[in-house]
Order: structure tokens, then C-alpha cells, then sequence
């Protein structure tokens, strides 16, 4: 890369007349009240709550046939017999797309007996478990409800280690908004004449909690048909992001199981527990998370610091990190989804991106997204970071932050560092003034413009 830049997290020597002028240029300019309206809707971590388990677990895991699956809320608690048995497939989507508006209102709408959609449910023959085909997030809402952990009760804690502050935040938020709106699942469940006679709510909510079963629907086949159920349900972009059902397709392609390795930072369900350096991808996944989103990923507060790479508890968050893992590997979407449409005309040959078969190549994938990342915003200048500050390259006046930008504020450091070209840091001020001074030229781009 050539001599090294030695520089703040500005661009300037540390202590220098530059260094200080955009220091707190920047400070008095972006002193940004990010809580409230202006962060993106954030979404409660329910991922912990059932179980995961590979369909592939035996070569007999076969559907029972003409069997009607029930339960209700009861059967949700810690110890029952149904919640044990209660999985939903390795492959799935975390269970981490529900507001706590979404799972209060869900949990309501059980309990005051109106319609809900249909939960889907294979059980398999060869060792009993029931897996959630469709209906994880309601399942969740309910078990989330039924045993006070939003993300951060007993089995999450249990599930997670060490519980991310913003985790912490969201379950306190839905733990309140529950209890103000319909109260917790043991009051409910066993509601108290000491406090008086309990209104006819209380005790219609009461009966549903004990009886009410959900409406469930189930798979008959082996595992490959019940796999293939799965994925023709959540085909409707409705249902599902187009890109996480593309990942589920092609869970076993190193940018699929580094992008979900990063979304976790290392953490959760392993979906590469099985290659030999799985733990050298969990560390690696750690150390890149840290890097690009930092410490700073707690909610609602007002502070003049922000995530780099934006909030990780956001929809967003998933689509920019593959984003992200694909351009800076090379991947084109024709290398690795699958294609509906056939062209009359041949194109050039594309190679196909092969699977992974023992964890080489994620960790590979992985190393370039933090490499690159070092580069452009690493807080640590020995390592030749350019330090670029996102509140200037990524984030707008109203506190929004832009995806687009900000990985184009990494390939923009990325080819400064390929071309050396260092005499960027003699124009760096005015660039970035004209950046803090002009917001809508940074993140133009997002909106095609």
C-alpha cells in the first residue's frame, strides 16, 4: 500500500490547526439528536426463543401423515412438553423482524379471539419434533408473551451470553408496552380476586390464554417436501425479503454465511457450526461487527457519536452487510441466486460461486469486508485508516443514515489506498466541509439521483 498515513481520525496529525478545525467543526455541526423519530424503526430480537435444527438430522425424517398438530398458550411455557419439542429449520431467517407495536398487537389479537393467519407445522417421524414451517414470529410473539422474554429473559440470556444494550432496550420497550395494553401472561393467566372481581376482559383473555389454539395446518412428506413447502410459502416478497430468502436458497454459499455471521457478530445460531474453523468465523464476524457498527448501538439516546455503519437492529442493516460482503468479493447476483428467466442468447459464461464445504472461503469473504473497512473507518491509524467520519459521509441532516453512502465511502477509501493516492489529504478539508456543507451530494445516490 506504500508509506503508511499516520493520521487522525480526520485525516490531519493529531493536535494539528486542521485536525482541530474539523473536529469541532464537526462537533457544533452534527451535534445530531439521533433518538425518537429520526432512527429507523427498530425490531425486537426473538431468535432465541425456538429452537433451530438441520431437516437433514437423519435419513429417515419423514412427516407423519393424517396427523391434526395442536397446542395452545399453556404449552408454551419453559418445561412444557410441546415447547420442547418445538423447533423451526436450521435455515430460517432470524426471528427478528417484528416491532414491539407488531408483537403486542398480535398477542391482543390471540387472546380477544379474532382471525389469524394459519400456522404451518411439519412433525418428524424419526425424532418427534414439531418444526415450525410458517408462523415462527407469531409462535415467538406468543412464547415471548407467555415467558416475559423479548430478548432479554432467561432463555435469550441463556441463548445469547452477553445481551447487546440495544437487545436490552427493545425488551424493556415491548415488556412495558405489553404490560400497559394487556397485562403479563401470569396475571392474565390466573387473574386475581384479591384486587377485586376481574372484568369480563381479564377473564375472556384469561379462557383464551388456557384454551384458545392457534389455527394450525400440517405438512405431510419427508423432509425435502417439507423444505420445499417452506420455501414456495415465503417465494411472495411479502412474506419475506427477497434478499433473505435468496440467502435462505443459497445458505450454503460463503457470502450467505458470511453476511448472517456479520448480521450476528459471531453470535446466535451457527450457521457454519459445522466447518472446522467455525470458531475462527465467529471471532473474525465479532471483530468486523465491532469495527463497522462500534460500541454506540443503544436506542433513544441523544449523542453527538454515532454507529459508523448505521443502527444494527435496523431493517436495513441485513441488505447493506450482504451488499457489502458481495461487492467487495466480487459476487454478482448471477453468480449466486438462482435465475427464473432464460435469454434466446447466450451471455458471457458466468462462474458460478460454489458452496462452502469448510469454512475457507467465508473466512476469506470476511476478511475483505473488514479489510477494507480498516481502510476507510477504522478509529485505529496505525493501520493506515483514512478515518472517515460517517456522520459527514453517511448520515443526513435529519439524523438518517444512507446504506448506499457509506459503502461507497468505503470503495471510494479502498481505491485512495489501491492508487495511493495520498495527496487526498491535502484537499480533505474543503472535501469534506463541502460534504458537511451540502448533504444531499453524499447520499444522492440513494435515491437514484
Amino acid at each position: 500500500m506504500g508509506t503508511p498515513v499516520r493520521k487522525g481520525a480526520n485525516g490531519f496529525d493529531k493536535g494539528s490547526p486542521q485536525c482541530d478545525h474539523t473536529t469541532k467543526a464537526l462537533q457544533k455541526r452534527y451535534s445530531l439528536g439521533l433518538g425518537g423519530d429520526t432512527v429507523p424503526t427498530h425490531l425486537v430480537n426473538l431468535d432465541a426463543l425456538i429452537k433451530r435444527e438441520d431437516f437433514e438430522s437423519g435419513p429417515n425424517a419423514v412427516g407423519k401423515v393424517g396427523e391434526k398438530i395442536t397446542f395452545n398458550a399453556t404449552q408454551l411455557e419453559i418445561g412444557a412438553f410441546f415447547y420442547s419439542v418445538l423447533r423451526k429449520p436450521s435455515f430460517q431467517r432470524e426471528t427478528s423482524n417484528w416491532s414491539p407495536n407488531q408483537i403486542v398487537e398480535f398477542v391482543r389479537s390471540f387472546l380477544d379471539g379474532e382471525l389469524i393467519p394459519s400456522v404451518i407445522l411439519w412433525r418428524s417421524k424419526e425424532t418427534n419434533n414439531v418444526f415450525l414451517i410458517d408462523g415462527s414470529h407469531r409462535i415467538s410473539a406468543l412464547i415471548a408473551w407467555v415467558n416475559d422474554d423479548y430478548g432479554d429473559g432467561a432463555i435469550s440470556r441463556d441463548f445469547w451470553g452477553t445481551v447487546p444494550p440495544a437487545q436490552a432496550t427493545l425488551h424493556r420497550k415491548t415488556q412495558e408496552l405489553m404490560n400497559q395494553i394487556i397485562g403479563t401472561y401470569r396475571d392474565i393467566r390466573s387473574p386475581s380476586s384479591s384486587q377485586g372481581i376481574p372484568s369480563p376482559l381479564i377473564m375472556s383473555r384469561a379462557f383464551s390464554a388456557s384454551t384458545r389454539q392457534p389455527p394450525t395446518q400440517s405438512v405431510e412428506g419427508d423432509a425435502e417436501i417439507a423444505e420445499k413447502s417452506f420455501l414456495t410459502i415465503n417465494s411472495n416478497p411479502a412474506i419475506i425479503d427477497k434478499n433473505k430468502l435468496a440467502i435462505i436458497k443459497a445458505r450454503r454459499k460463503p457470502n450467505a454465511i458470511a453476511t448472517r455471521a456479520l448480521m450476528r457478530a459471531g453470535t446466535g445460531y451457527p450457521y457454519w457450526g459445522k466447518f472446522p474453523k467455525a470458531q475462527d468465523i465467529a471471532t473474525l464476524a465479532s471483530e468486523t461487527y465491532e469495527l463497522l457498527f462500534g460500541q454506540i448501538i443503544d436506542i433513544g439516546t441523544r449523542v453527538a457519536d454515532v454507529p459508523r455503519a448505521g443502527q444494527p437492529y435496523s431493517a436495513e442493516a441485513f441488505t447493506m452487510l450482504l451488499d457489502m460482503v458481495n461487492i467487495f468479493n466480487g459476487v454478482t447476483d448471477a453468480m449466486w441466486q438462482e435465475s427464473k428467466s432464460k435469454s434466446k442468447h447466450p451471455k458471457q459464461a458466468i462462474n458460478p460461486l460454489p458452496d462452502d464445504s469448510d469454512g475457507n472461503a467465508t473466512l476469506m469473504f470476511i476478511e475483505k469486508v473488514q479489510k477494507v473497512a480498516r481502510l476507510a473507518i477504522s478509529p485505529e491509524t496505525r493501520d493506515g485508516s483514512l478515518g472517515l467520519d460517517q456522520v459527514v459521509y453517511s448520515y443526513g441532516e435529519n439524523g438518517k443514515f444512507y446504506p448506499t453512502a457509506f459503502i461507497a465511502s468505503l470503495k471510494f477509501a479502498k481505491e485512495l489506498t489501491d492508487s495511493e493516492r495520498y495527496d487526498f489529504l491535502k484537499i480533505r478539508l474543503v472535501f469534506e466541509d463541502f460534504l458537511a456543507e451540502n448533504k444531499s451530494f453524499a447520499y444522492s445516490v440513494e435515491g437514484g439521483q
